[in-house]
């Protein structure tokens, strides 16, 4: 079932289930907040969904009503265009729904997890799927889902001819070396901040990850 541009509910809908009619199932879910609860996991159950990058987190808000029920695979269409988008909501959806496979894609290859390494050689679109995908993996880690729900007020990745991604921390959560610059390299600043990014990383469940620039709320 692929939802994508111009909106979800509007979206040209497809299902490898010849006896299925997506519309009519669409259209059941929206009819009340209870019948959504109660027919959209059986529904889609056994159902690969495809929903563009841009509207996922849409698709989420309209149609997925309990994410911790939701155990289909759920593939994000990454457009080739430049971008900067939230992903706070996909974030807290796959720490919900940890039953869920969550990968973002890019034709005419995808990544899965960390089977690959965090920038890769076939361009800056493929590693901003790659980012997305890896970020969400994280959910597996308890440290990450902790830290994500307990420190973070924001997470947004960023794709403009390089690939980047901004953490967002309370301001209760900040730490001596915060703000940081991700392009910041160890010869430019004290061995001991340099350790402390390190160490942050490790605690919160980054491991190898690319390291994200890091700000503060303050208001």
């Amino acid at each position: 079932m692929r939802f994508s541009i111009p909106s979800a509910n509007q979206a040209p809908l497809t299902d490898t289930r010849r006896h299925y009619t997506p519309r009519t199932a669409i259209g059941l879910i929206h009819t009340c907040r209870q019948l959504r609860e109660e027919f959209q996991p059986l529904e889609i159950q056994d159902t690969e969904i495809e929903v563009d990058l841009r509207i996922v987190n849409r698709f989420i808000a309209d149609l997925v009503p309990k994410p911790e029920a939701w155990w289909n695979k759920l593939e994000i269409e990454v457009p080739r265009l430049y971008c900067t988008f939230d992903l706070m909501p996909l974030v807290r959806f796959q720490n919900a729904a940890r039953s869920a496979v969550v990968r973002a894609t890019t034709a005419p290859q995808t990544c899965i997890g960390f089977d690959l390494p965090a920038y890769i050689t076939s361009g800056a679109h493929f590693d901003f799927s790659c980012l997305i995908t890896n970020i969400l993996f994280l959910s597996r880690t308890q440290a990450w889902r902790d830290y994500t729900q307990d420190a973070i007020v924001n997470i947004t990745v960023d794709y403009h001819g390089a690939v980047s991604w901004i953490i967002e921390v309370k301001k209760d959560a900040e730490e001596d070396w915060m703000p940081w610059d991700a392009g910041t390299t160890r010869e430019s600043c004290s061995k001991q901040t340099w350790a402390a990014t390190r160490m942050w990383k490790m605690r919160v469940g980054l491991g190898h990850m690319i390291m994200p620039n890091v700000v503060v709320a303050y208001d």
